[in-house]
């Protein structure tokens, strides 16, 4: 007798993704300066996942595709260049970002060997800055970047994550003679 069965599912119902953003940008030249902001939504609707069922007594795994609903995510940004001071020589770039990630999926628990719904909840938020300087043929930047990153299940199946990630450096171009970097 075989241990794994794949079985069909003629109900499945096409997945439809539902996507909003707005978006503004702006320069004011007066100032040297230039920002925008974004938004986006996106909904989807009957995506499909896998449903796995365990039966103990004859050790055969069950898997089955299903639609699931649930999934989103949000997103929102902040972006800003302006020159510093009057000498044209230093600008500074900054980007922030935040999405917000609902995941719906299917988890088999080890008790029952049944499927049922599990959420996972993300959030990250990212930060990237830098400071440029340049000056004829020569141009130098100092970067860095934090992000975050928050996931966490509404069953506690695991342990939830939170992780900050952060680098920074510096760059540097000269541009000889015909135009080589």
């Amino acid at each position: 007798a075989p241990l794994a069965i794949v079985k069909g599912n003629s109900s499945l119902r096409n997945t439809v993704s539902h996507d909003a953003g707005l978006e503004y940008r702006n320069r004011i030249a007066r100032l040297k300066m230039q920002y925008g902001f974004t938004a986006n939504v996106v909904v989807d609707r009957n995506l499909i996942a896998n449903t796995i069922t365990y039966d103990g007594a004859t050790g055969v795994y069950t898997f089955q595709p299903q639609n699931i609903n649930g999934n989103w995510r949000v997103t929102i940004g902040n972006t800003l260049s302006l020159s510093l001071g009057s000498s044209q020589m230093w600008f500074l770039d900054n980007n922030v970002n935040f999405t917000y990630n609902r995941n719906v999926d299917f988890v088999t628990m080890s008790e029952t060997g049944m499927s049922v719904r599990n959420k996972v909840d993300n959030i990250y938020l990212a930060e990237k800055i830098r400071l440029t300087m340049q000056k004829g043929k020569f141009r130098g930047s100092a970067v860095g970047n934090v992000d975050w990153h928050k996931a966490s299940n509404g069953m506690e199946l695991s342990s939830s994550v939170d992780v900050v990630d952060f680098s920074y450096g510096l760059t540097a171009t000269y541009t000889l003679p015909w135009n080589v970097n």
